[in-house]
């Protein structure tokens, strides 16, 4: 900004404060209001937790108030984590961690408050600032920040709603009950306390925030809430936790502050972080802003994050209205890492693999938001790492049995469309690309989808399975043989995603062929993919359906003749069997449309009709979660892959997306993970997971955590076919160059 700012502040949190010094410093002038008296103020809140970085950047952009907050930190690198059974003697283990450092919220409040006093911010206690009274409390101000925490007035005033959320959207966890205490005891780094009721499980979340006194957090199944804190005094449900957790307390006293109550935690993000008030702008920041699930101890370093994202911006644009709108897109982005993080982290702790044994319990704990990786934990403690994962450094170089089929390793090269083909007919560019995956030490390669008919394919340059080919077909199994690599055979419908032009043509991706060179659609409704541009299908009836079924008997019997080592039927990405599946395009009012066991109808009679003629292992891929509202969740998800189960898959190759252009899916890394390992828990089922896996440490964690059996990796393999190769060599491994040698 060219000129220096009025700024009014409502809510004296950490977000607020560390907003005002870095404001300050740049020559605006801060008023903060804080409706709390200052000793309540200085009261509310046990301990906060902060990555190293964190530091680094405080004393970076503020010396003096790191420098005072420097002593009161405390260092944290060890992890505890207890698991105790109703009736059972408890299990525990600690490891070493990733350094954090812990701090009393007051400690920090009060530190942060005198930096900025002394620098110049005027600092009201007792003193709400709200939509009513800020004409009067604030008549210069040329901005306001609502600082006010996750109970924002100003966000409810201004009816700032949160913005939908993909994630919650097509993955909704079922939080627990929680509320915030202290304890009276020492602790020596973080404790992840896991206790078991009649009623269901107490979970505590506890680090040391000073040097006799650490935070907890409670957690409890609704059914315990229900039996032992709903209607109870905080004395009874207090001295109830107390005995719960006696063992691991060992005579400690858990405190509550006046007013402690269980709540239901609900994670958002402000659908919009700027507005205005009468004439001036607001922006919000904080808690305010969004609220992130405490398990990844976010809070503090989130609310410093939007601090010096709200000071760039002002530094950097001319205007307030440009500053605004530069932040209110900046800080949703900014946010997306964490805010994955953290759901994956709520739901895991949602409901905890408590069937798992200890070690496995403890690994899964540790990497569940997906951002600790297996090579993390190695590096960290390289003796819990031996004593828990034993001589596996690299989980995806181990083999696989698979319905009868023994894989080298868990690394599948993903099915990657080339539209290169003429006629759907597998030429010499498909049998190059082919052959070079297949050498490049991945245990299992897929091919493209394959259409099952000339009319099943999504764009005239992509392949179908022919009989014609079959000579050819065989030659490139032979690679796969030589290599000791399976080959895959992925086949699949196009339905209204068909009849497109190929991305050669410089329209854009599915952009539809001209009327004179396309074939006819069909699909589960008369849905055309995208309205105004997609042609409109024909809803399939019951000859068409089973024409339709033929084809893929057909296809199927021609991959066992040729001698393809897994089969696969595509039914995700809003292709023809998607279609069925999805709600979003079956609007049928027959047997085929309607709930989850109708609209799978067809696709179970595909997959049955399949079967019959296929002995060797079969995958069904699907989408797994919609992400569109009204489309299919990880509920509906979880009764469509029993029913797959039940139809004879041995495999579920779990994707999402692409069922609908109007979809906002949560990209980020290993971003389908989730799902995929819902799916093999529930069901015990093995799942191939797809979807952001970079690297091998990321296919590592996923299987190690027992969250996925193989990992599907596409572009890396394009950039480099040997990938799988490399990437071992990289590691100091050397894997076989053709099946006869030995690791």
């Amino acid at each position: 900004m060219s000129r220096p700012l009025q700024i009014a502040c409502a809510g004296a949190g950490p977000a607020a404060l560390f907003a005002a010094l870095l404001l300050r410093a740049q020559g605006h002038r801060l008023s903060i209001y804080e409706r709390n008296p200052k000793a309540q103020w200085e009261q509310a809140g046990w301990g906060v937790v902060l990555p190293p970085a964190w530091l680094e950047e405080c004393a970076a952009h503020l010396p003096q108030a790191a420098a005072a907050l420097r002593p009161h930190l405390q260092l944290i690198q060890a992890l505890h984590i207890w698991r105790q059974g109703l009736g059972q003697p408890a299990q525990q283990d600690v490891c070493q961690a990733a350094p954090l450092y812990a701090i009393g919220r007051r400690q920090l409040l009060q530190v942060l408050a005198q930096a900025a006093q002394q620098a110049g911010v005027a600092l009201h206690f007792d003193a709400p600032l709200l939509p009513h009274n800020a004409a009067q409390l604030a008549p210069a101000a040329d901005l306001l920040l609502a600082g006010d925490g996750v109970a924002s007035p100003w966000r409810q005033a201004l009816q700032i709603a949160a913005a939908p959320g993909p994630l919650q959207q097509a993955m909704p966890a079922r939080p627990k009950r929680y509320v915030w205490l202290g304890l009276a005891r020492a602790l020596s780094g973080f404790h992840f306390v896991f206790v078991q009721t009649p009623h269901g499980w107490l979970h505590a979340h506890c680090y040391p925030h000073a040097a006799r006194h650490a935070s907890v957090v409670l957690e409890a199944d609704e059914a315990l809430w229900q039996a032992h804190m709903a209607g109870a005094s905080s004395a009874q449900w207090l001295a109830f936790c107390q005995h719960t957790l006696a063992d691991w307390l060992q005579g400690a006293a858990l405190l509550a502050q006046p007013g402690a109550q269980w709540q239901q935690f609900h994670p958002f993000v402000a659908a919009c972080w700027q507005a205005q008030s009468g004439q001036t702008p607001l922006f919000l920041l904080g808690d305010a802003a969004h609220q992130l699930h405490f398990s990844i101890g976010a809070g503090t370093r989130l609310a410093w994050q939007d601090a010096l994202l709200l000071a760039h911006t002002l530094a950097q644009q001319p205007s307030l209205a440009a500053a605004g709108a530069a932040y209110a897109q900046a800080g949703p982005r900014q946010l997306m890492r964490s805010a994955h993080a953290a759901h994956n982290s709520l739901h895991w702790f949602a409901d905890p693999p408590f069937e798992a044994d200890f070690g496995a319990f403890c690994y899964s704990l540790l990497t569940r938001s997906m951002r600790v990786l297996h090579s993390d934990l190695q590096a960290a403690d390289a003796a819990w790492f031996a004593r828990n994962q034993g001589q596996v450094a690299a989980p995806c170089l181990q083999p696989l049995a698979l319905a009868g089929l023994r894989l080298a390793n868990r690394i599948v090269v993903a099915p990657m469309a080339q539209y290169q083909a003429r006629d759907g007919r597998l030429g010499t560019w498909h049998q190059a690309h082919l052959r070079a995956l297949l050498q490049g030490g991945a245990a299992l390669v897929y091919t493209e989808m394959l259409g099952v008919s000339l009319a099943a394919r999504i764009t005239p340059a992509c392949l179908s399975l022919q009989a014609a080919d079959l000579a050819a077909w065989r030659a490139v199994l032979q690679t796969a043989r030589a290599a000791g690599c399976a080959l895959a055979a992925q086949i699949g419908h196009a339905g209204a995603k068909g009849a497109c032009l190929p991305p050669s043509a410089g329209l854009g991706y599915e952009a539809p062929l001209p009327p004179s060179q396309a074939w006819p659609l069909f699909a589960a409704s008369a849905l055309p993919w995208q309205d105004g541009r997609s042609a409109s299908p024909q809803a399939l009836d019951e000859a068409g359906m089973q024409a339709i079924l033929d084809d893929f008997v057909a296809a199927a019997r021609l991959a066992a003749q040729i001698g393809f080592d897994l089969l696969e039927i595509h039914a995700a990405h809003g292709y023809l069997l998607s279609g069925f599946l999805s709600p979003l395009y079956n609007q049928r009012r027959d047997g085929y449309g309607g709930d989850v066991a109708a609209r799978c109808r067809f696709p179970l009679q595909v997959l049955a009709a399949v079967r019959a003629v296929w002995r060797g292992p079969l995958s069904v891929r699907i989408s797994a979660l919609d992400w569109v509202a009204g489309g299919n969740t990880l509920d509906e998800a979880l009764q469509i892959a029993a029913l797959l189960q039940a139809g004879g898959a041995d495999l579920l190759s779990v994707s999402s997306a692409q069922v609908s252009p109007h979809q906002q899916v949560a990209y980020g890394r290993m971003y389908q993970a989730l799902p995929a390992a819902q799916i093999r828990r529930k069901l015990g089922m093995p799942v191939l997971c797809a979807g952001n896996i970079q690297n091998m440490a990321m296919a590592d964690t996923l299987l190690a955590a027992g969250w996925a059996d193989l990992c599907a990796i596409g572009r890396p393999h394009l950039q480099d076919p040997a990938w799988t190769r490399s990437q071992a060599a990289a590691r100091g491994i050397s894997l076989p160059l053709f099946s006869g040698e030995s690791a």
